[in-house]
Formats: structure tokens, C-alpha cells, sequence
């Protein structure tokens, strides 16, 4: 559903990346990347890796592509060019990134029952919970209706934080049917940050629209109707904290910190 692309810079910047360009098959999903990224930063949330929009000649990046048969196919069956532009999502490369199962069956069997008010919580089990409860205030707020279809949560292992890769399933305009998934994890569980709630009620469309910035200088990196839109999940989901709370006691749904 979208194209990606590892640009290795030159030796004298030793760096890798990842690129997500504009692409016939992915369109302009490279946005999300930036505006999930950016959203975090709003959110002081750690677990969405930097994403930058980067535009590059196409000239120099089709004689890179050159290198690899199957990366020049691609890149002359896909990529955008935009008069010898293309624009597109730069990643920091995440070397042998592993993904987490907390979308297979099992695990996910612990999850929803440990994120149920009341319900017990072994202690080991409290950081990854807590991260996974953020992760679907997140979804529902981008609008990431692909979060689910496999291995777009990664992991560092070191640390134990979970990584929120592959936002390019977000903001879109209009939001597909499969984003009422991720509307009603928020409905299914009970335990909250308290620390990211209060984050939530306290940013306006204002400051949204200034997160998300520009994708170069004049023109917005997101839609107004694209942000307005994202005001409103924001309000529809205090709205029903808020109810939560009512009913259960807002100790009882602020549960993390």
C-alpha cells in the first residue's frame, strides 16, 4: 500500500534512512509519517520515530535507484515527480528493528483484559499496558486505520518501548471504514495516562494546526478539514474519558501515570 525506498548517504555521512516518496500507490500517505511524528512531539509521547518531509532531485535519486534493478523498476513505476521533485517522508533507519506480538491473538488476550477496570495487572506487565493503552488514544486520534493488519508496532528491546512505525495510514480525507477499529479500542478499554489525557484536554485546533507545521514554507503539511477533523476526535475522545470517569471514578480510568 505504499512504497519505500533506503537511501545510505555518502560516506562522509555515514547514514541510513528510510524514505517514503510520494508514490502512485501511496499517494501523498508520506504526510502522515511527518504529521504523526509531529503530533507526538504535541503529545509527549516517545514512541513515534522522527519523520521529516524531504525532497530530493529526482535526477539523483533515480541514479541511486540504478544500482538495484528491482529499486529503479519501483521507482519508475511509482514515484511522483513533482517538475524534477520529489517530496517524501525521511525516517532515521532503525538497524535490526524487531517487532512486538502485541497484535497476535495472545497477547492481545492480555492486553484488553489487563486494560478493564478492575481487573488485575501483574506488575512485569505494567510499562507495556500503559504504552498500549497510548497507543490506542494515538490511533484514534490520527485516524490509523492500519495499525492492525500486521507488524506496525516495533520494539526496542533495550529499553522496552514500544515503537508507533508505519503512520502512513493516517489523516486521511475521508477517513476509511477500517478506522472504526481504532475508534473502538478506545470504547473497549478503561485505563488511561493521565499524563497524555491531560495533554488532550488541554491543546486546541490552534495548536494542532501549528504542530503540524508546514511541509515547506506557505504551504500547510496537512488540510484545514484534515485538522479540523483531528480537533474533533480529539473532543470525542475527553468526551468519553470524561464519561468514564462519571462512572468509574477518574482514579479508576487515569490509571498510569
Amino acid at each position: 500500500t505504499s512504497v519505500v525506498f533506503r537511501i545510505d548517504f555518502a560516506a562522509s555521512t555515514p547514514l541510513r534512512a528510510a524514505y517514503k516518496p510520494e508514490s502512485k500507490r501511496g499517494h501523498k500517505r508520506y504526510r502522515g509519517e511527518v504529521a504523526s511524528f509531529r503530533l507526538s512531539k504535541l503529545l509527549g509521547l516517545p514512541n513515534v520515530p522522527p519523520a521529516e518531509v524531504r525532497v530530493f532531485s529526482r535526477q539523483a535519486l533515480r541514479a541511486a535507484a540504478q544500482k538495484d534493478p528491482r529499486a529503479l523498476a519501483l521507482f519508475d513505476d511509482e514515484v511522483v515527480d513533482r517538475g524534477g521533485r520529489v517530496y517524501g517522508a525521511l525516517i532515521p533507519w532503525i538497524d535490526h528493528l524487531e517487532f512486538s506480538p502485541v497484535d497476535s491473538p495472545a497477547e492481545r488476550a492480555h492486553w484488553e483484559k489487563e486494560l478493564k477496570n478492575g481487573a488485575e495487572m501483574p506488575a512485569e506487565r505494567r510499562t507495556l499496558d500503559a504504552q498500549i493503552s497510548n497507543l490506542l488514544v494515538f490511533d484514534a486520534l490520527t485516524g490509523n486505520w492500519d495499525r492492525w493488519s500486521g507488524d506496525n508496532v516495533g520494539v526496542d528491546k533495550a529499553t522496552g518501548t514500544l515503537l508507533f512505525v508505519d503512520n502512513d495510514g493516517t489523516f486521511f480525507d475521508p477517513l476509511p471504514h477500517g478506522f472504526e477499529q481504532a475508534r473502538a479500542k478506545v470504547h473497549e478499554i478503561d485505563r488511561f495516562s493521565r499524563a497524555l489525557v491531560g495533554r488532550l484536554r488541554a491543546i486546541s485546533a490552534l495548536d494542532l494546526a501549528d504542530a503540524f507545521g508546514d511541509e515547506e514554507p506557505g504551504t500547510p503539511l496537512l488540510a484545514a478539514r484534515v485538522v479540523a477533523a483531528c480537533e474533533e476526535r480529539r473532543k470525542e475522545i475527553v468526551g468519553v474519558l470524561d464519561a468514564m470517569s462519571a462512572t468509574m471514578g477518574e482514579a479508576n480510568v487515569l490509571f498510569f501515570p
